[in-house]
């Protein structure tokens, strides 16, 4: 498994809340992700595991929400088998508005096409956000940048 087919299941989760920020809501969206540094090692049994990193940009279906707009870093593991099959992967992302409020959010992949993730929460307009969705990526493109569509399903308390 390579870096880009990686980076591109690297999924993220961009952490989406609806424009009404109390209560509950659902919100999805695309995220732009442009890979950075990474690194791969071998393990003893033949496995392999990278880290990578990815910075972009969130983009709400929903222009009100507090997440639009939003620049995005996220790092990650993967571990793939012997053949480059991918066996699992996981991370952690935050992502920062104009104000300078951060929301953070955790991502679990769980298909070659996607995963899993959350948001845990964050500071200002972020400070008490919860939720899940799911993300999907998008094939990558010839610079090994690529896109996630995601939904979300929050509250906040």
């Amino acid at each position: 498994m390579n870096r880009t087919t990686l980076g591109v299941t690297f999924a993220i989760l961009c952490l989406v809340a609806g424009a009404a920020f109390a209560g509950e809501g659902k919100d999805q969206g695309t995220t732009a992700f442009v890979p950075g540094s990474g690194a791969e090692m071998t393990l003893p049994n033949g496995h392999m595991m990278q880290r990578i990193e990815a910075s972009g940009i969130n983009m709400t279906d929903d222009g009100d929400s507090p997440l639009n707009g939003c620049s995005i870093t996220c790092e990650g593991v993967f571990i793939a088998n012997a053949a480059g099959e991918s066996q699992a992967g996981g991370g952690s992302c935050h992502l920062t508005n104009a104000g300078g409020d951060v929301a953070l959010a955790w991502w679990q992949r769980t298909s070659e096409a996607g995963g899993v993730w959350g948001v845990m929460g964050g500071t200002g307009v972020f400070e008490g956000m919860t939720g899940k969705g799911h993300y999907t990526s998008r094939p990558p493109l010839p610079n090994g940048s690529w896109v996630n569509e995601w939904d979300l399903d929050w509250k906040r308390e």
